[in-house]
Order: structure tokens, then sequence, then C-alpha cells
């Protein structure tokens, strides 16, 4: 019998001739159940279970009761062990969760970092490029200040304001 065949057991038996060889058979699967999934564990956990509430006979009643205590009592080391394999690997699970969640913690600290570093930079860039065009306008007031364009010395004035200001906000 394999794991697989625990659905198709016929359970009409009768006598410790009938029953014995089944229990025999279950009993072979449950010595290798440590290659089982805990759910096929359960399922045989369940046929053993099913054994000790179904095997009966009035004139062999001692030795099937023995057979079914049997039974039960592996049905139980099966269920705990499937229980102990479900809450292993839910541990695991729970500790690759949280390498992953701290991975990603320190991986969005270096973005964050990053992204400091690279507003730093154009900060600085912004701030060089004022300072060129406030020399450049200064070239330019000092070239137009005795010019007959007063308009034109406005506009650069202000220019050289409002470029100072962006540059102070900046800084």
């Amino acid at each position: 019998m394999s794991i697989d065949d625990l659905h198709a057991i016929d359970w009409n038996r009768t006598g410790l001739i009938g029953w014995k060889p089944l229990l025999d058979q279950l009993m072979a699967l449950a010595a290798q159940a440590a290659q089982f999934t805990p759910t096929q564990r359960g399922d045989l956990a369940d046929a053993l279970d099913r054994f000790a509430n179904d095997a009966f006979d009035p004139q062999e009643m001692s030795a099937i009761s023995q057979l079914s205590r049997s039974a039960n009592a592996s049905a139980r080391t099966l269920r705990q062990s499937a229980a102990a394999d479900l809450a292993a690997a839910l541990v695991q699970g729970s500790a690759a969760y949280t390498a992953m969640a701290q991975q990603m913690q320190a991986q969005n600290a270096t973005l964050k970092q990053q992204a400091s570093i690279l507003k730093l930079e154009q900060l600085t860039a912004a701030t060089r490029a004022l300072d060129q065009a406030m020399a450049a306008l200064k070239q330019l007031k000092d070239t137009v200040a005795g010019g007959k364009d007063q308009k034109l010395s406005d506009a650069v004035a202000s220019a050289i304001d409002t470029v100072k200001k962006l540059r102070d906000t900046l800084a």
C-alpha cells in the first residue's frame, strides 16, 4: 500500500485476520512518515483513527482493542510531527520575511541617502550657475551703467536682485 492508496481502503473487514493486515500496512506507511508531507501525514493519521474506530470483532475484542490503541497512538504521533513541521515551516517563512524586510529597509535607507546626495549636488550646481549668472549680470550692469538706456540698466539691476534672492534661498 502507498500513501496515495489511503482513500481506496476497504473498511469492511471482520476478525483479527481481516483487521491486522490492514494495520500492518498502515503502520508500514507510518514508519515512512518522515518522507511524507504534513498533509499526507494527516491523511495517514485519519486512516489510523478510522481503523481504531471501525475495527471491531466481539469475539476478539481484546486483540482488536490493542490494535486500536496502537493505531490511535500512531495517529497522535503523526499529527504532532505534522504540526511540528508546519510550525518549523512557519518559523522559516517568518525568518525569510524578516530578512527580506530588513534588506528592503537597508535599500530604502541607501536610496534616501543617494537622493539626498543627488539633491545636494543639484543645489550646488544651481548655486554655481547662479553665481556665474550674477557675475555676468554685474559685468553687463557695469557695461550699460553710463549708457543712455535706463530701461536696460534697470532691467539688469532687477535681474541681479532676483538672482541674488534665488541664490540666497538655495544657500
